[in-house]
């Protein structure tokens, strides 16, 4: 195997381990697992960085096509991105969006890559079809100190940029961003076998990390272990079980007055 296909395998192996944090960190309810689990894929994504460069510098002169699953990855890069220009996820069968001055406005503070890919992001969501469909979501806990002050619009398009508009520059008492904890809301009402899912929570930790906060400090409470000390893994305690059953399922004879019965 050659260093390009290498490269391939390292790619794809660290996009798989971020699909399955991903999963647990939205479906754990341990606020502490959650933040191991966006470590991990934080740390993930530049491994993938790292080896997409020198992947993408060793095709190049080959003149090698690049695998579609391997170009669907680096898009996550705003480098590459615009390299590859990708369609974007449910947008087509949308009306498309016409820039203006008024937008610009809107993205004010949130960084330019970003800008774009949110927009997309937002208006794929069903939520966003209806003034009353959007109001629902914002009954969740995190979004609720909002909801009654939520701007209404008569288009799609409107409803996205007044809704970040809106949100970008408020906090939760907490401390944590409106417009993430939007994303996270959104990301989790879509089944996780839907791309949309992935890529608001993808959104959600870029943005986080622009204008910060993400979860009300409220559901980021000390773990279990405050102390830090020795923890079992869940499979050693599945092996221990197994042989729990396994101790009691044996057939002992029973001895009665010195003799079998």
């Amino acid at each position: 195997m050659g260093r390009r296909e290498d490269l391939e395998q390292h790619i794809q192996q660290s996009y798989q381990l971020i699909r399955e944090y991903e999963d647990i960190r939205h479906l754990s309810s341990d606020p502490k697992e959650q933040a191991r689990a966006r470590r991990t894929i934080e740390e993930q994504w530049q491994f993938i960085k790292g080896h997409l460069d020198e992947y993408i510098s060793l095709c190049k002169p080959l003149k090698v096509s690049i695998a579609a699953d391997i170009i669907e990855i680096a898009i996550h890069f705003p480098e590459y991105e615009t390299l590859f220009s990708p369609p974007k996820l449910g947008v087509a069968a949308r009306d498309t969006p016409i820039p203006n001055l008024a937008q610009e406005k809107t993205m004010a503070g949130i960084p330019s890559h970003l800008s774009k890919p949110l927009r997309e992001a937002l208006a794929a969501c069903d939520q966003f079809e209806t003034n009353r469909s959007l109001r629902n979501v914002f009954a969740h806990e995190w979004l609720k100190p909002w909801r009654n002050s939520l701007p209404q619009a008569e288009t799609l398009w409107d409803r996205v940029d007044d809704v970040i508009g809106f949100l970008h520059e408020r906090y939760h008492r907490d401390g944590a961003n409106a417009l993430v904890l939007l994303l996270r809301v959104l990301s989790g009402q879509i089944d996780l076998s839907d791309n949309r899912h992935h890529q608001l929570a993808t959104l959600a930790d870029e943005l986080e990390r622009a204008l910060g906060g993400g979860a009300p400090a409220a559901y980021l409470a000390p773990e279990a272990n405050p102390t830090e000390g020795p923890m079992t893994y869940i499979a050693v305690d599945e092996k221990l079980l197994v042989c729990a059953r396994a101790v009691g399922l044996v057939s002992v004879p029973k001895i009665a007055a010195g003799s079998d019965p």
